[in-house]
């Protein structure tokens, strides 16, 4: 039986607004685990994937750089989509339902690094690349069986340009 893994992709406004002539941060990521995706959509900018343990944790340093350096308005930051990832897995397809997963600050969701995986998807039907400097060599599907990978809720944001569900056999490299 073939393990399966999906994408669910949910686009998030991004935290910053202009108050009292200063940007400041104006939380809209969770307080949980994701996997994430960043875009700047005007500069063509290659996308950044990572996890984090903490969404909010990981972007309110950078938000507060933002604020401490005096950025005069948040539209420069009109262009940027944020997208936070919630992962679904079914280990050798057992079971009906999908199992929410989390993946850790490794990105790992149980037998397969999900972060490395995105980031190579993204590397091979992407024009605008990644800009990671981790986990953009291969990845190999080590699970002992066929990866079924699947991508939801993408067709609403313009900026992916995702394949198809596709499967990925043991031992294949993507």
């Amino acid at each position: 039986m073939p393990h399966r893994i999906r994408y669910n992709f949910e686009n998030v406004t991004h935290g910053l607004a202009y108050n009292n002539g200063l940007v400041s941060w104006n939380p809209g990521f969770p307080q949980s685990s994701r996997l994430y995706v960043i875009y700047n959509n005007d500069t063509n900018r290659p996308y950044y994937i990572g996890t984090a343990l903490n969404l909010r944790n990981r972007f309110n340093p950078r938000a507060t750089v933002c604020r401490e350096l005096g950025f005069p308005t948040v539209n420069a930051m009109n262009s940027v989509s944020a997208y936070r990832l919630q992962m679904e897995w079914r280990a050798n397809g057992v079971g009906q339902n999908w199992v929410n997963a989390t993946p850790g600050d490794n990105g790992v969701v149980g037998l397969i690094d999900a972060e490395h995986l995105l980031i190579r998807v993204y590397i091979e039907n992407e024009n605008v690349g990644v800009r990671n400097i981790q986990k953009v060599n291969a990845f190999t599907n080590t699970t002992g069986n066929q990866l079924n990978v699947y991508f939801t809720d993408v067709g609403n944001i313009a900026a992916l340009h995702l394949p198809d569900n596709f499967i990925l056999a043991n031992n294949a490299q993507l």
